[in-house]
């Protein structure tokens, strides 16, 4: 090889670093970049709301209430409470869920 050809080389390599430094650093920015504000209280919402959803459906599950159809609805300890003290609700439900011939 002549000095002109490694002179080539070594400047191709060079833009080459260059050009992946630019890169890497781009891609870091626009990965770690501050979001707008918008966006941020737009996510602040986003958590606020699952958390009151989350009260809501755990209150559903643990306390007793009326459903919109007219319902009762009750926790599930003491439902199978009500149940296991009384034999003959067990064999309503088995004589229900029989099938029909």
């Amino acid at each position: 090889m002549n000095d002109n050809s490694r002179s080539a080389l070594s400047w191709l390599g060079a833009a080459a670093f260059v050009v992946v430094a630019f890169g890497s650093i781009a891609t870091a920015y626009f990965l770690t970049r501050p979001s707008t504000p918008a966006d941020t209280a737009y996510r602040a919402q986003q958590v606020q709301l699952r958390r009151e959803l989350e009260v809501k459906a755990q209150a559903t599950l643990t306390q007793p209430g009326r459903n919109t159809d007219g319902t009762y609805r009750v926790p599930i300890d003491q439902a199978m409470a009500l149940l296991a003290a009384d034999n003959d609700t067990f064999a309503k439900f088995r004589t229900q869920s029989q099938p029909t011939k």
